[in-house]
């Protein structure tokens, strides 16, 4: 099945168990990495362990530190929204250099692993927007964090486009390793995996700044596209 029809079924029954749901994925995404940061750490702990090994536990402590971290601030973010707190204030940025942070932060979160490496195709140091910096940069950090959880290994570009004068659309595409090396994929039960608040997070925030978000995805692919409003101007 594919995500956006489960994202829409959950979103059907939302008043009847959120309470309950909101436990379980609580339970689930916050249980995970901090199981590995506590694994991790005993490894560390022991001191048998070579400098590679130890460069690479290391990372995955702050992965997964980083992991809880964007959960709960999803739970804060969704929070926020439903008390009007969270407040639209656009401003000149280049959405090139944004883009290039936060995936110069993935990078380094990831460190020498590689099983998900993650690409900007866009080089277009000109083009700056007026748009909400924090909601962008959010419902970006957001996309990635569903397709990792989609995709064990492969790779994630993220590409823009200018559609008119007032709204551009960003592409967020995740590959997978089968697919990059041109064998057939096919879906696992961790590949199917989802995570409802984050998406709800990424339509409410999307939709503060009158902009949309849709998935669609097949055996090889799961694709996020971003389309929202701006002024365009060239520094």
């Amino acid at each position: 099945m594919l995500y956006r029809q489960r994202y829409e079924e959950l979103s059907k029954q939302e008043d009847a168990n959120t309470e309950e749901r909101l436990l379980s994925h609580v339970s689930h995404r916050v249980r995970t990495p901090l199981n590995s940061v506590i694994g991790f750490s005993k490894l560390l702990m022991s001191g048998d362990v070579s400098r590679a090994r130890t460069q690479e536990f290391a990372e995955r402590i702050m992965d997964s530190g980083y992991q809880v971290l964007q959960y709960f601030q999803n739970l804060i973010d969704l929070s926020e929204l439903e008390s009007g707190m969270i407040k639209v204030k656009p401003s000149r940025i280049s959405l090139n250099q944004l883009l290039t942070g936060i995936v110069g932060s993935y990078r380094d979160r990831l460190g020498t692993d590689r099983s998900i490496d993650l690409y900007l195709m866009n080089n277009e140091k000109d083009l700056t927007v007026f748009t909400d910096e924090y909601v962008l940069e959010r419902v970006v950090n957001n996309v990635i964090e569903l397709l990792r959880s989609h995709i064990d290994e492969g790779l994630v570009t993220i590409e823009y486009e200018v559609l008119n004068k007032e709204r551009m659309s960003m592409e967020i595409r995740g590959i997978r390793s089968s697919e990059v090396n041109g064998h057939n994929a096919s879906n696992s039960s961790e590949s199917e995996e989802y995570d409802y608040f984050t998406w709800k997070a990424i339509q409410q925030l999307i939709g503060l700044i009158n902009g949309k978000a849709a998935c669609r995805s097949d055996d090889h692919e799961v694709i996020y596209t971003i389309v929202f409003p701006c002024e365009l101007s060239t520094r």
